[in-house]
């Protein structure tokens, strides 16, 4: 019987440390396994092609720090999720700037414009940079349907004025067409 007592405990221990190595050799598996998916995880990431450099290298840096595949699932797919996004406002922003592109603006309003609309850092601000732009270009519509008037206006009363000669009034009415304001 003490025989029989000794031998089932050295079993056990035998099975104890034959269960140890077998959990170690698979917890290695999965190490390496965890680290190939990582590592594929992160071409993935570094493939998107709407991600700056900076938010490949955070979404990597993320990658490196998961603890299982789950967790690296979860931040391709905010990868995919930002780089997704990150084409939709290029898109807005090309768009914009093509909507802006025949107003009524000066060469500074409308760099102006472009800049705003760079500057967005999501779809609601790249509306309002076109929206503003519209109002301006519309401001400029106006003062120049003002000018054109008061330039013909202008140039009808030159034409009445009887004491000067036609050359007199050709000199005077293109300075007219050529004055700026009002």
């Amino acid at each position: 019987l003490h025989l029989s007592i000794r031998r089932q405990r050295q079993m056990c221990i035998r099975d104890r440390t034959k269960g140890d190595v077998e959990k170690a050799v698979e917890d290695a598996r999965n190490a390496d396994d965890l680290k190939a998916y990582k590592e594929k995880a992160k071409e993935e990431i570094g493939n998107l092609k709407n991600l700056s450099d900076t938010e490949k290298d955070t979404y990597k840096g993320e990658v490196d720090q998961a603890t299982d595949k789950p967790g690296v699932n979860e931040i391709v797919q905010d990868a995919n999720a930002k780089d997704t996004e990150n084409k939709e406002l290029k898109e807005a922003k090309d768009k914009a700037k093509e909507d802006i592109k025949d107003l009524n603006l000066t060469p500074e309003e409308k760099a102006a414009a472009e800049k705003a609309i760079d500057d967005a850092k999501d779809k609601g601000e790249v509306d309002k940079a076109v929206s503003d732009a519209k109002d301006k270009a519309a401001a400029n519509d106006q003062k120049d349907k003002e000018l054109k008037e008061a330039k013909d206006k202008a140039k009808e009363e030159i034409d009445k004025l009887p004491n000067l000669s036609e050359d007199e009034k050709t000199d005077a009415k293109g300075k007219v067409d050529n004055a700026q304001t009002k």
